[in-house]
């Protein structure tokens, strides 16, 4: 367990090498113990990692390991875990229609189980299978309903990220005007809480919508 979350807080610093190094020595432990449950959630984060570096067959490949335990386990957050971390990775292939069956899968069981920070993360990437594929009436529909989670939960970086994305919806319909107020929705957000990355993508958006208001 000591590994495990020494692992998460590498990952979240974006050290990946370190990250790897402290999921492998958890998954070491975990096989020498025979604890199933553990083996899975390391490989499940060492295909994160994986994902992260763009290595996406060595991602799929743990994280169906990974799946592939759980699923034994009848393990139903993990479950949902890894069927939403593979949506995202075809999502990233271009396999939009395999992605949108892997979230709504993973999404089924959030709303089972009433989890709802995993359920905000499902509508978001529902939502962005949506707007890749051209459907801004079901991308913002789905971004709507991340929203509204997050706001009742006081989620700001997420409810930054749902403005932002909800500007992108609005800004491909044409409606500047709804997309401008969206991301600066989204940069007072991530101004006031020093997210720099969040507030650099705000600012990207808006220089590009005052482009073509000129």
């Amino acid at each position: 367990a000591a590994y495990h979350q020494l692992g998460i807080i590498a990952q979240e610093r974006g050290d990946f090498a370190a990250a790897e190094a402290h999921y492998n020595r958890s998954l070491e432990i975990h096989n020498a113990l025979g604890d199933r449950g553990g083996v899975a959630s390391a490989c499940h984060q060492l295909g994160i990692i994986a994902q992260a570096r763009g290595q996406k067959v060595e991602a799929e490949a743990l994280y169906q390991k990974a799946l592939e335990i759980r699923e034994a386990l009848r393990e139903r957050p993990g479950i949902a875990g890894t069927y939403y971390q593979l949506g995202r990775l075809a999502q990233e292939r271009g396999d939009l229609a395999t992605a949108g069956e892997w979230c709504r899968s993973a999404l089924k069981i959030s709303e089972s189980l009433g989890n709802q920070p995993e359920m905000a993360m499902c509508y978001h990437q529902l939502g962005s299978v949506a707007l890749e594929r051209g459907d801004l009436v079901a991308a913002e529909g789905w971004y709507r309903k991340a929203l509204k989670i997050r706001e009742a939960m006081g989620n700001r970086p997420g409810i930054a990220k749902s403005y932002h994305e909800l500007g992108r919806v609005a800004q491909n319909r044409g409606d500047l005007v709804a997309a401008e107020g969206c991301y600066l929705k989204a940069l007072e957000i991530t101004e006031t809480s020093g997210d720099r990355p969040g507030s650099a993508m705000a600012y990207g958006q808006l220089g590009l919508l005052a482009w073509r208001h000129g």
